[in-house]
């Protein structure tokens, strides 16, 4: 069966990029996964989950980061 992620946040310690992610499935599709950071290379990037995040809430942080 498959389940849907929650929404994520990446981060790159070395030069502040962030990027909050949506998944619409359980298949991450480009620009929803990062293996290292797209504005300074970095490989170190942070990876955290939003948690208590509501379908009310879900969809205004998506209209604020999309």
């Amino acid at each position: 069966m498959c389940v849907k992620p929650k929404p994520f946040s990446y981060s790159c310690p070395s030069c502040d990029w962030k990027k909050t992610v949506f998944p619409k499935s359980d298949v991450l599709l480009p620009g929803e996964h990062y293996a290292c950071c797209p504005k300074c290379g970095s490989k170190s990037l942070d990876l955290e989950t939003l948690k208590g995040v509501t379908k009310l809430g879900l969809g205004l942080l998506q209209k604020l980061f999309t």
